[in-house]
């Protein structure tokens, strides 16, 4: 799955219907909490996470891509 792709399955899975650019950008970020059962967090950078916070498996997915997808810097292997 592209990195695109990953990030659009987050939008997908929001609550607020906040836009995949907003969340690619890491301005929200989406998980999970036993006080919350059921239900996704969709949460601004700003905001303290619950203490039992977990990512979503599409936001955990969708961070790993994009790390991988990173190009190296210059002067660096890719």
């Amino acid at each position: 799955m592209p990195h695109e792709e990953a990030w659009q399955a987050v939008a997908q899975e929001c609550p607020r219907r906040i836009l995949a650019a907003l969340h690619r950008s890491g301005e929200y970020r989406h998980g999970t909490s036993p006080r919350f059962p059921g239900n996704v967090l969709c949460c601004h950078r700003d905001t303290p996470l619950p203490q039992d916070w977990t990512p979503t498996p599409a936001q955990a997915r969708a961070e790993e891509m994009s790390r991988s997808a990173r190009p190296a810097l210059p002067g660096q292997c890719g």
